[in-house]
């Protein structure tokens, strides 16, 4: 029993000292410049006219969903925040009168226009996008996590993906 109690006690320092390790080691200049660069493309796409509209129209839908905190139904406005409106719309169907829609056509015609406007966001964004796969497939994950998060401490304002 002490000899596991030691190998996990081993095991953790090792954990904690690879972090630290990790944490301290400054990202090289090739990372720094592909990062700067995704940094600036990502400021310019959250401030996009298109982006801005996607997400009004975003925030509008997922409004008129009236999420009443039930588990069920947390599960699916996840699901949808995680994946898509498309997952969200057989809740809708099944559950119209929770919703402001009127009707489930009208819940259609509306996910319609916002999968129209985040269409034309990520058109006039490509730049970003296809350098954020570049920049993942070259530096790993870990780019655009250390990204996300400068954005949401430094530039609250401007985040909101």
């Amino acid at each position: 029993m002490k000899r596991k109690i030691l190998i996990v006690l081993f095991f953790i320092q090792l954990c904690a000292s690879t972090q630290l390790n990790a944490q301290t080691t400054l990202p090289d200049s090739t990372y720094t410049l592909r990062y700067n660069k995704l940094k600036e493309l990502y400021l310019k796409m959250l401030t996009s006219k298109s982006s801005l509209e996607a997400l009004r129209m975003t925030k509008e839908f997922t409004k008129k969903v009236h999420y009443d905190g039930n588990e069920i139904d947390k599960k699916m406005l996840i699901e949808y925040i995680s994946h898509g409106v498309d997952l969200l719309m057989p809740w809708i169907e099944a559950n119209i009168y929770k919703t402001e829609f009127g009707s489930y056509n009208v819940a259609l015609q509306e996910k319609e226009r916002l999968v129209q406007a985040q269409a034309a966001e990520t058109e006039e964004n490509m730049e970003y996008y296809l350098y954020l796969q570049e920049s993942i497939n070259i530096a790993g994950q870990q780019i655009f996590t250390d990204l996300v998060v400068e954005i949401m401490t430094y530039y609250p304002d401007k985040f909101h993906y």
